[in-house]
């Protein structure tokens, strides 16, 4: 079984390293190209149409900082352990005032001795995007060495967890956690193909990620009602949001990430504006594009 996850994964990375090559002709580049002129800064995006098998990347292959989207990753690990049955997600873990850092999420606020499921701390790490669960869930996981030695076995090569959230001192010896467009779109679209784990296994997880509260990035331009698993990230002039947007035509997994735009509105904008450009390249179902041919 762990065997064929792994082949599924590396089979869908290998596809998307081919994706600038496929891509040079696709509308959605020129799209692309001139809204990251626009933005001052530096946008990667890989884009993978399921059903379809398309694919478009435009800086790919380039090393982002993770921000908050590496907690997809260590959510799918921790449920990876669950299934197999070195955890369980009803067990619990006590807040230590020590566990408590800053930034988003609220069990900084609450009080110490209070707990928490580790279902409960997953669910926090994406939805609202909390800090101080991320950290103790890493420390349940057994660190992170370990977790990027299983990120290894699903064929993730590059994205890796190096710090904790929130770690001034390790971000001041320029230690970051890194992602790249291409492993983070595939790593959903093996996520969406059930091929991470178990089918109920991707179900849960994918439940978490379409609970998602923050939704100013990839949602916002969207047309009203459409569903999207997914997470965002910011740090100072970085800002991501990654994971799959369910079209009309099929899901599509989509990894758009900046860096180097100062304003952060202008980042939020500029992902918006990409999700909305590969939504209505790919989005419609094939027989609104048969009708619109003919008419």
């Amino acid at each position: 079984m762990k065997v064929l996850l792994v082949t599924c994964v590396l089979a869908i990375l290998a596809g998307v390293a081919m994706a600038d090559v496929v891509a040079e002709a696709d509308p959605l580049k020129s799209g692309i190209e001139a809204i990251e002129q626009e933005s001052g800064g530096t946008i990667g995006v890989t884009a993978i149409h399921l059903a379809r098998d398309q694919r478009f990347g435009h800086r790919a292959d380039e090393v982002f900082p993770a921000a908050s989207v590496i907690k997809t990753h260590l959510l799918i690990v921790l449920y990876r352990r669950a299934e197999r049955g070195e955890l369980s997600l009803d067990e619990t873990m006590t807040l230590r005032e020590e566990d408590k850092v800053g930034g988003s999420g609220r069990l900084q606020r609450e009080a110490a001795g209070t707990s928490y499921s580790l279902a409960e701390l997953a669910r926090l790490m994406i939805v609202i995007s909390d800090n101080v669960a991320t950290n103790m869930l890493v420390g349940r996981l057994d660190g992170m060495e370990s977790i990027n030695k299983e990120l290894v076995e699903l064929g993730i090569e590059r994205s890796r967890f190096n710090r904790l959230m929130m770690d001034a001192e390790a971000r001041a010896r320029g230690i970051e956690n890194a992602i790249t467009p291409d492993e983070t779109a595939a790593l959903f679209a093996a996520l969406e193909r059930r091929a991470v784990a178990k089918p109920e296994t991707c179900d849960a997880i994918l439940a978490v990620l379409l609970a998602q509260e923050l939704s100013s990035k990839i949602p916002s331009l969207l047309p009203e009602g459409t569903r999207v698993a997914h997470k965002t990230g910011t740090l100072t002039a970085v800002s991501h949001d990654a994971g799959i947007i369910y079209a009309p035509s099929g899901p599509i997994a989509v990894a758009v990430l900046t860096k180097g735009i100062a304003n952060e509105e202008t980042s939020r904008q500029a992902i918006a504006r990409v999700a909305r450009l590969v939504y209505d390249a790919w989005g419609a179902a094939d027989e609104d594009v048969i009708k619109g041919a003919t008419e």
